[in-house]
């Protein structure tokens, strides 16, 4: 691929491409644009969304499925939430750098606020479709439409990023052993939990290794 070519656009509200640098080996930087858009259909679509959120709401409210003073009473605790709100976003923050660092090592660069955006999408997909996965299913689906010759290499670094994920949670249970060994030597049931958590980090770590 030379020059500036522009790939097809995965989405109606960005567009994904992929460039070689200038004066570097062929290799992908993966951005996203704005494209033209059509203000006057997308007023009426926004216009749309606004009404509808609108019906949603007076209907949650008339039928006491919302409480309105419970909710301006739960603001009134707004620094117990907004500290919950932070460590909320910290997660995906954490994720989408992770998953920047392994389309890295793939030689795929994409900048971070991409990586966050799209990984904000398939947390939105993996609550708005049954499973865990279809997150990483529409991820994959975005990044690998853009990586013409490198989709094998694109999507690797979504399983990666999922063992990766996994090895993070053995690796807390681990820790979690560790620290009240004692306790748990008691119980034959957690000795046994504990060798199976140790177990799975020690082959996720290998797997990880020889990948």
């Amino acid at each position: 691929m030379t020059g500036n070519a522009s790939l097809p656009v995965p989405t109606s509200a960005w567009q994904i491409a992929a460039r070689p640098e200038a004066g570097a080996e062929q290799e992908n930087k993966i951005y996203m644009s704005p494209r033209k858009t059509n203000y006057g259909r997308t007023g009426l679509v926004n216009g749309l969304k606004l009404t509808g959120l609108v019906v949603f709401f007076a209907w949650m409210v008339g039928s006491g499925k919302l409480n309105l003073h419970q909710v301006v009473g739960g603001l009134s605790q707004w620094p117990a939430m907004l500290t919950m709100l932070i460590f909320l976003y910290i997660q995906p923050c954490v994720t989408a750098w992770r998953w920047n660092l392994l389309l890295r090592a793939q030689e795929i660069r994409l900048p971070y606020q991409q990586a966050f955006g799209l990984t904000m999408i398939g947390l939105l997909f993996n609550v708005a479709i049954p499973g865990p996965i279809g997150g990483d299913l529409v991820k994959g689906y975005y990044i690998t439409r853009v990586t013409e010759g490198r989709r094998s290499s694109a999507a690797t670094t979504i399983l990666m990023d999922r063992l990766v994920g996994i090895l993070g949670l053995f690796l807390l249970a681990v820790l979690v052993v560790a620290a009240n060994f004692r306790e748990l030597a008691q119980s034959p049931a957690a000795r046994s939990l504990g060798v199976v958590v140790m177990a799975g980090l020690i082959i996720g770590m290998g797997v990880l290794c020889t990948a």
